[in-house]
């Protein structure tokens, strides 16, 4: 059964790990915000990760664990003693 897990990418590297992950069918939550900052003196408006180095997965954790854990731009699939806890699909509804 697949399940959301989160997924630690290299930095700055969220985009690239979720394309390379949507390129292999693995279904991904990368969301991202628009921001106005300021820099040199002017306000200008960017879009940044809003979870900076992590990105959401849904894989079945047998069958795609190499492919997610091994992607261009993946750091880890974060995990606790050992072992990936699945998140509960309300909070990726929520996101």
């Amino acid at each position: 059964m697949k399940r959301w897990y989160v997924v630690n990418t290299k930095p700055r590297n969220e985009e690239r790990a979720a394309n390379n992950l949507l390129n292999g069918g693995i279904e991904v939550l990368a969301p991202r915000l628009k921001l106005r900052k300021y820099k040199d003196g002017k306000f200008i408006h960017v879009v940044e990760p809003m979870f900076p180095n992590y990105i959401f997965v849904r894989f079945h954790p047998v069958d795609d664990f190499r492919m997610v854990k091994y992607a261009r731009g993946v750091k880890t699939i974060v995990h606790f003693g050992g072992q990936s806890i699945p998140l509960q699909d309300e909070l990726i509804e929520f996101i």
